[in-house]
């Protein structure tokens, strides 16, 4: 697999206090990179990071061969596309207006659709097999399908490279599956994923590689098997756990250990 997307030294503060330093990973072309580590850790600041919203205090960003502090916001949207946690859409849109907003880094100056767009709308809608909700409201549907809506978005957005945080917070056990294996299904088609997820055992069952954060610096990147490890579980978290395998996939398990377990 080609690399993609290539973090070097990357440093951000806020207020003189570093809220990540020396942030350097790689991520190859149709890999799901999943982002792990306490809340505060800076997830979410290294996904602003990428897509620009955000410039770096040192260090660079590169997606797909070129920077991303020398490009445009409109080209930026053509490299990297964002699905963000609970964000506010407008209730009144169909599902089929939301996913085609995807498009809009590539109509012209008058925000003007042409067949390209919307044959890219309707493809997306298809992928994630969500077609049959084209033309309901937003505001009727469930959390689980509001969720792939974005994701379908992001996809009609065409972008090399996608960036989910959290997508599987707020959701029950059966949606966060649903969304998850919908963004395994858009792997197949070579589409790479940058998540962020607070879910370790579900992040073990996805995810090909693990970036694992605390207090703004990597602690170790890995298999799932590699990174998810008592002593790297303690260093991130301050918890103390034990490492079960699943009887089905073989992938780590995480069970806490509490001080007064219920009898």
């Amino acid at each position: 697999m080609n690399n993609l997307l290539k973090i070097s030294n990357l440093s951000f503060k806020y207020e003189g206090e570093h809220i990540l330093k020396n942030i350097n990973f790689e991520n190859s072309t149709g890999k799901l990179t999943g982002v792990i580590g306490p809340n505060g850790a800076g997830k979410s600041t290294l996904f602003r990071l990428i897509t620009g919203t955000l410039k770096p205090t040192n260090g660079e960003i590169v997606i797909a061969g070129q920077n991303v502090s020398e490009l445009s916001i409109k080209n930026r949207a053509k490299l990297v596309s964002l699905v963000p946690q609970n964000p506010e859409i407008p209730s009144t849109l169909s599902v089929y207006e939301t996913v085609l907003f995807g498009r809009h880094p590539y109509t012209n100056f008058l925000g003007w659709e042409n067949k390209k767009d919307l044959d890219a709308t309707n493809k997306s809608l298809k992928l994630t097999k969500i077609e049959h909700l084209g033309k309901r409201k937003i505001q009727t549907l469930s959390g689980g399908e509001k969720q792939k809506v974005l994701i379908s978005m992001s996809v009609a957005q065409n972008t090399p490279i996608t960036l989910l945080d959290e997508p599987t917070s707020n959701l029950d056990i059966d949606n966060q599956i649903l969304i998850l294996n919908t963004i395994k299904n858009l792997q197949k088609n070579n589409h790479s994923f940058l998540i962020s997820l607070h879910d370790l055992n579900l992040a073990s069952l996805y995810c090909d590689e693990l970036i694992l954060l605390s207090k703004g610096k990597i602690i170790t990147i890995g298999t799932p098997k590699s990174v998810l490890t008592e002593d790297n579980i303690k260093k991130a978290y301050d918890t103390e756990i034990k490492i079960l395998e699943h009887p089905v996939y073989n992938t780590p398990i995480i069970t806490p250990i509490i001080s007064n377990p219920s009898k």
